[in-house]
């Protein structure tokens, strides 16, 4: 039995990437998630995914830019789950490496800082 089994995990950036690859390794290993991210669709698609392969997981429509949002992720853990166990930050924003400004390139490093704060504190 894995170490996850039955942990309850918030897994922001969920939809693409890491974030997905991260929910479906969780999932497998029985971890009960909190899939996060702004477009509701794919959510709803990764959470039937996990559902269909006998997986738990509820969704949050979630910024992790917007403090408010980032409290109700936490809410809706709790109220499903009772608990947070963990946290898996995955947020980002795609953008071509050469075209980007410095700015830019600051707010696509502090994104995910800044969720994994609000997220596990």
């Amino acid at each position: 039995m894995s170490e996850i089994n039955g942990k309850v995990v918030i897994i922001s950036g969920a939809i693409s990437g890491l974030g997905k690859a991260t929910a479906h390794r969780l999932a497998k290993d029985g971890a009960k998630l909190v899939l996060a991210a702004r477009r509701e669709e794919l959510l709803v698609e990764l959470r039937d995914a996990i559902e269909a392969q006998g997986g738990e997981a509820i969704y949050q429509v979630t910024d992790v830019t917007d403090r408010a949002q980032v409290e109700s992720l936490a809410k809706a853990a709790k109220q499903a789950y009772g608990r947070i166990g963990e946290a898996a930050n995955g947020p980002g924003v795609s953008m071509p490496a050469l075209a980007a400004s410095l700015s830019a390139i600051s707010s696509q490093v502090s994104i995910p800082r800044s969720g994994i704060q609000e997220i596990t504190k």
